[in-house]
């Protein structure tokens, strides 16, 4: 950053110019001149590199000092950007022709700002349907939220043996059916941290919509769902196949893939690593 005038100091700036012109690695100018802007126009027939100009706005004149920084005599012709980030967006993507660094950092700033996009996107969708998905204000709404109970002395003759996940409890019923219960827990690390009013409910519903809406093309197990978070459902055998889909190599428990890698293993789940 250096300080000059076309106007006050023409020679200095000249000095300066040579300076850097004298420097072989590639560079972009970009000149910051308001009112009359004749540094950017010198500058810019002073070197081979490209110039950039980005004068800053003024109300003085109602913004009439921005022609001086349109229109440029023939043969000289700085770029002209009027927004500071735009103008450092710019400069970058021309350093980018000879930097793989400074090209990958401009690759993955604009990637940052599609996915910003998306996020806006859902965030607006969300705050639209805000009214009609309601808000639960207070602990009293939650306190009229309807409870899972059982009632007294039905548990033991009516329910078998019980087997509890991290985040589902299992019923045996009578006639080969399973109580499948979804519980508010919240677990991390094959570790319950916490427990999230109405994350069970939400989970058992949602999964509820999809079984409804693909039971035509496969037949599934769900008989019922008498209760926001419970699945009356028939016992069926597994089908021993699991699909996990990650970027990376990542886990904590014994049946990771990367505990398992880190611990040496080359082959894992059928796969060579």
């Amino acid at each position: 950053l250096r300080i000059a005038s076309a106007h006050k100091v023409p020679r200095r700036l000249l000095q300066l110019i040579a300076r850097y012109e004298a420097d072989p690695r590639p560079k972009v100018y970009v000149s910051v001149a308001g009112r009359s802007n004749a540094l950017s126009g010198m500058l810019e027939c002073s070197v081979s590199a490209p110039v950039i100009a980005c004068p800053p706005y003024s109300d003085a004149f109602g913004g009439a000092d921005l022609f001086s920084s349109i229109r440029m005599p023939g043969g000289v012709a700085p770029m002209l950007v009027l927004d500071p980030a735009g103008a450092a967006l710019a400069a970058a993507k021309i350093l980018g022709i000879h930097d793989d660094r400074v090209r990958a950092a401009v690759e993955k700033l604009q990637k940052t700002n599609r996915d910003r996009l998306y996020i806006d996107d859902g965030q607006v969708r969300s705050a639209a349907l805000a009214k009609s998905i309601g808000v639960v204000p207070d602990a009293a709404a939650l306190d009229a939220f309807p409870k899972l109970t059982f009632t007294e002395g039905a548990v033991p003759d009516a329910v078998g043996n019980v087997k509890q996940g991290k985040v589902r409890d299992q019923y045996e019923l009578p006639g080969d059916r399973l109580a499948l219960i979804t519980t508010d827990r919240q677990s991390a690390f094959d570790r319950v941290l916490a427990t999230i009013p109405c994350k069970g409910a939400v989970l058992n519903m949602v999964s509820k919509w999809w079984f409804d809406h693909t039971q035509h093309i496969v037949p599934n197990h769900v008989i019922a769902c008498p209760h926001p978070n419970v699945t009356i459902a028939t016992k069926c055998t597994p089908f021993p196949i699991e699909f996990v889909v990650r970027g990376y190599i990542t886990g904590s428990t014994s049946t990771s893939l990367w505990k398992n890698y880190a611990n040496g293993v080359r082959n894992y789940c059928g796969l060579d690593f």
